[in-house]
């Protein structure tokens, strides 16, 4: 009972693919034969398993370290010596100064998704969330450090 069950179910299976397969190549439409088939694809495994130091990781906690320590090993750190030197060449006009609203940054910061992994800082998106509004006023100052408000609120070290 059990073989013809299954035998009869293949059976109507196939019928119905090649009746959408037919359908769509009389009426020059083959979306639906397409979107069939992408409903029987099961591959969706994410990132295979992945190599470090000679042993195969296949646990997503894992994976997700190995592929952060690659995203942070291609940036550098500046020299503070070389940071501002400038390179021989022809000259580049100069970029005007930048204005950055606090607004504008809390709202993006508001905007990042807390299940994406951190970037080379290593800051969850939560916290720069939670803590949008300081984070925005320490953005601020560190791109315009010599404004004059900056110049009247004279720190006391």
């Amino acid at each position: 009972m059990q073989n013809e069950t299954r035998k009869a179910l293949k059976k109507a299976h196939w019928s119905y693919v090649n009746g959408i397969l037919s359908d769509g190549l009389e009426n020059g439409d083959t979306k639906p034969f397409y979107r069939y088939v992408k409903s029987q694809q099961q591959d969706n495994q994410g990132v295979c398993p992945l190599c470090d130091h000679g042993q195969l990781y296949s646990v997503a906690l894992s994976k997700a370290r190995i592929l952060s320590e690659q995203f942070k090993s291609v940036f550098t750190r500046d020299d503070p010596q070389s940071a501002d030197q400038k390179l021989p060449g022809s000259g580049h006009p100069t970029i005007p100064l930048l204005t950055i609203d606090t607004n504008g940054v809390v709202k993006l910061l508001h905007n990042l998704n807390p299940r994406k992994a951190s970037g080379p800082d290593e800051v969850p998106a939560h916290l720069l969330q939670s803590l949008a509004a300081e984070v925005a006023q320490i953005f601020e100052q560190s791109i315009h450090p010599w404004k004059p408000e900056c110049l009247l609120k004279q720190r006391t070290w």
